[in-house]
């Protein structure tokens, strides 16, 4: 899915004349990058829950799906 958004993103900037690439994780640093999702979802949950802070639950919700993703897309190949 990331990989797949970031080759629609180079084509669009492609035909637009932006030079800009964007850089290809390989699957280490998409476990790395889950692992840190994973954690301030896990701080932001408690934040969340000691302070009772919606927003601070939101955040977690939305870090939470973005560490499933992550792991998702790292375990593709």
């Amino acid at each position: 899915m990331i990989r797949e958004i970031n080759q629609k993103i180079n084509a669009i900037n492609k035909k637009i004349g932006v030079n800009v690439t964007l850089p290809k994780d390989d699957n280490e640093s998409l476990r790395k990058h889950a692992k840190i999702n994973g954690t301030v979802a896990t701080v932001l949950l408690g934040a969340g829950i000691i302070f009772n802070s919606k927003g601070l639950l939101v955040l977690s919700a939305l870090a939470g799906i973005g560490t499933y993703f992550t792991l998702r897309e790292s375990k593709r190949d």
